[in-house]
């Protein structure tokens, strides 16, 4: 079971995030890899979690503090892979003198079409100097292919 709440305040230039998380972990073998193993998949759950949250409530302090002349369109579905795992979210779409663009995206530094943030990819490179490109295959997950990596690395 896991209950994870999140708040946000806002300061001049930064956000004070206050998350607090109720986990359960129910350990079923007692060697210290399986512990580890459990450890590690529930805390990067509350990660992801954490994430999904803070991205809808970027999205909505942006639609309180939105200049008067910019329209809101509608939502759009998109998910990034990163180092914490899989992040399905949504966000606004906006329109501003007849241009469309995505204000979260924009604020995340997130080109149109990525889909793997920067982290991951370092992480790939890394695994790839230092194992094999099957290993960087297997950390990067299933948007990449062998091509992809190869390319991607030259």
């Amino acid at each position: 079971m896991k209950n994870v709440k999140l708040s946000i305040e806002k300061e001049s230039s930064s956000l004070r995030l206050k998350i607090s998380a109720e986990i359960e972990i129910i350990l079923h073998t007692l060697t210290i890899v399986s512990i580890i193993k459990v450890l590690k998949e529930t805390f990067l759950s509350v990660a992801a979690d954490v994430l999904k949250k803070l991205l809808l409530e970027l999205d909505n302090m942006w639609l309180r503090e939105k200049e008067s002349d910019v329209k809101v369109c509608r939502f759009v579905g998109r998910a990034l892979n990163t180092s914490i795992g899989f992040i399905p979210f949504k966000f606004r779409q906006a329109k501003k003198n007849g241009i469309y663009f995505s204000p979260l995206l924009k604020l995340l530094g997130l080109e149109k079409y990525q889909r793997t943030t920067e982290d991951l990819k370092e992480l790939m490179f890394s695994a790839l100097l230092y194992a094999s490109f099957r290993k960087s295959l297997k950390i990067g997950g299933y948007p990449f292919s062998l091509f992809a990596l190869w390319s991607s690395m030259q």
